[in-house]
């Protein structure tokens, strides 16, 4: 009974501190003020990060954004890969695609 009372606490820390390193690192994130190129200021936009040979890109990611696209004419959808932006990937912090 002891040891899964400990299993369960070492899990339930592990999760907390996971939670709180994605918290910690998405602030840090929102913090550096990423200025994108891309998008003229106040205009809302996606930069979608890919590879040239992305399965989940072409199949998933690239479909849903265009019915974004189509539903809200409002935001402006750019396609970018990892080989054109290294240093906007770099700055971001991406460590896979799609992103």
């Amino acid at each position: 009974m002891l040891t899964r009372i400990i299993i369960l606490l070492i899990v339930v820390v592990g999760v907390a501190a996971f939670a709180w390193y994605m918290r910690w690192r998405s602030q840090k994130a929102s913090e550096q003020g990423v200025v994108l190129d891309h998008f003229p200021l106040g205009k809302v936009g996606v930069v979608a990060i890919t590879t040239d040979d992305c399965v989940q890109c072409e199949r998933l990611q690239k479909p849903a954004l265009k019915r974004l696209q189509a539903q809200r004419n409002d935001i402006e959808v750019v396609w970018r890969t990892v080989d054109q932006e290294p240093e906007l990937v770099k700055e971001l912090g991406i460590m896979t695609v799609p992103s």
